[in-house]
């Protein structure tokens, strides 16, 4: 650990779909002082943000089984909800969803920001967050929830968001 600093290192799950994956962030974690691993259960990068329960039950499988090496390493760790309302305008296969996305004033449909109204995506988010209760959480373990604050726009949806 570090006097005086701590290094928070943020960790997508496509990274760490293979054992070599989780071999370099365990390495990682060690020659560069990682105090911290934020664990993200997608990545707007490599897949889509919002992902349907039976997909996040098979990944919070997966990091299950990635947390208590982490913490063997050295680190502690977090796992990050990616993400409930979502990014910018990102699309995500809205049909495996049974909830509304957002509408803007002129009538454009996000392609990935959920109507947090919906009564469907309020029992979605409990859902996610039922699945991750199952980690095996210590003093050491929090839940982070990403969420995007800006509307959809229309001019193609860029927004930005905060990390709360």
């Amino acid at each position: 650990m570090n006097q005086g600093s701590r290094y928070l290192l943020r960790v997508y799950y496509p990274a760490l779909t293979t054992d070599e994956g989780v071999k370099d962030l365990l390495r990682f974690i060690s020659d560069a002082g990682i105090d911290e691993v934020l664990l993200f259960t997608a990545s707007f990068d490599a897949d889509q943000g919002l992902q349907t329960t039976n997909v996040l039950k098979k990944r919070a499988a997966w990091l299950r089984t990635i947390i208590p090496k982490v913490r063997e390493a050295g680190a502690s760790v977090a796992i990050n909800m990616l993400c409930t309302l979502g990014y910018g305008n990102a699309s995500v296969h809205a049909k495996d969803f049974p909830f509304q996305f957002q509408v803007n004033e002129y009538g454009q449909v996000s392609k990935a920001s959920p109507c947090p109204l919906d009564p469907s995506f309020q029992e979605y988010v409990a859902a996610i967050y039922r699945i991750m209760a199952l980690m095996p959480f210590s003093s050491s373990l929090s839940v982070w929830d990403c969420k995007s604050l800006s509307s959809f726009r229309a001019s193609g949806g860029a927004s930005s968001g905060t990390i709360m």
